[in-house]
């Protein structure tokens, strides 16, 4: 279900994001994008309250179904805006590059992702409990995307 609500938005969605991306300006889609996906994110503990079922599904399973289905749609909006940028804020010669080092960083984020996910959630749930609160961990991504923004408005697109 997580994988098919995570794709969807692709599939239904892509085609349109790419357009409206390159008719919006790119930074308020990419701050409208990662405040939605912070938003939605920060909810996710939500889920795991136990609860009533429908139609044999627990409601907290279908909220996590609506709230993946939410931050993939965004990252549909997100992700042109991002690529799109990159010719508007490096020079011409220097294009080559930057778009090299985007692929690179994205690759590299996914497998260091995957290599350092467990560790540093540990941490941050240590972190957190520091300040008591339990389930810290669960506020790493959206705080994430929170820095991502204020990058974000800091650039002349």
């Amino acid at each position: 279900g997580v994988y098919i609500a995570n794709s969807l938005p692709a599939i239904f969605f892509g085609a349109f994001a790419g357009i409206a991306s390159d008719i919006w300006a790119k930074s308020k889609v990419m701050l409208l994008s990662n405040s939605t996906r912070a938003f939605f994110s920060s909810l996710i503990p939500i889920t795991l309250i136990s609860g009533r079922s429908l139609y044999d599904l627990k409601i907290g399973y279908l909220i996590l179904l609506a709230i993946t289905f939410i931050n993939s749609l965004s990252t549909q909006f997100f992700t042109p805006a991002e690529q799109s940028s990159i010719p508007i804020l490096v020079k011409k010669d220097h294009l080559l590059a930057a778009n090299s080092i985007y692929q690179v960083t994205t690759m590299g984020a996914t497998i260091f992702g995957f290599a350092l996910g467990s560790p540093l959630l540990r941490a941050f749930n240590k972190l957190s409990g520091v300040f008591r609160i339990n389930g810290g961990e669960f506020f790493l991504l959206p705080i994430c995307y929170l820095i991502a923004s204020v990058f974000i408005l800091n650039l002349k697109i």
